[in-house]
């Protein structure tokens, strides 16, 4: 039995759909010859996805490339795309339809992270996680000795920490659209983990 199942999965970077083979085929289609919203937009890769055979089309996460929409609320960025797969052209007879199924991203454009005492970790990463299609980008909070930010605390390193040593904190993501930057909008140092309590010191309010 063959699965004609659509898939998508969702980067930081870009969006991947997928749609099986076999059966595609054998009704007639041709997914090998797949477009995206944007015709000009071709490429379709043959691979393998959960033991079948499917051909894939990837597209950046940015608004207006190969057709994508973009849609905003206050928690979540989505992008938006269609994947047209076309009938079979034999000596000029088209033997099926076009198809066109809408695939999306979703991501979380707020997020909450901590760095569980001063400096250890020095660093630690997160997911900007999506509800619906599961969407992750990357997103690294670091602590630095240095203002040039090129190179993250060791763990090594907290021991011989000064007090009243200034740190720089910095934090980077892999989120690929220009249209979004990554705002700080509060940080603040507590001396537990738990970042709910009343003592804590305000570092940065409002961005």
């Amino acid at each position: 039995m063959y699965n004609t199942s659509s898939t998508v999965t969702c980067k930081g970077s870009n969006m991947t759909m997928s749609v099986g083979k076999n059966l595609l085929e054998f009704l007639n289609y041709n997914p090998s010859a797949s477009t995206l919203s944007q015709y000009n937009c071709t490429g379709a890769q043959l691979d393998i996805l959960g033991g079948q055979r499917v051909y894939s089309l990837i597209v950046q996460t940015t608004n207006g490339i190969c057709g994508n929409t973009m849609t905003t609320n206050s928690t979540h960025v989505t992008f938006a795309n269609i994947i047209n797969i076309p009938g079979k052209n034999t000596n000029g007879i088209v033997a099926a339809g076009n198809i066109s199924i809408q695939f999306s991203c979703s991501y979380n454009i707020t997020m909450q992270t901590s760095l569980y005492t001063v400096i250890k970790p020095v660093m630690t990463t997160q997911n900007l996680n999506s509800g619906g299609i599961a969407g992750d980008t990357g997103t690294t909070l670091a602590a630095y000795t240095s203002p040039t930010y090129t190179q993250p605390m060791q763990q090594t390193q907290q021991q011989d920490l000064p007090i009243g040593s200034t740190l720089y904190f910095g934090m980077s993501t892999q989120f690929f659209d220009p249209a979004f930057v990554l705002r700080v909008d509060q940080c603040f140092a507590t001396p537990t983990v738990d970042g709910t309590g009343s003592i804590k010191v305000t570092l940065i309010q409002g961005g």
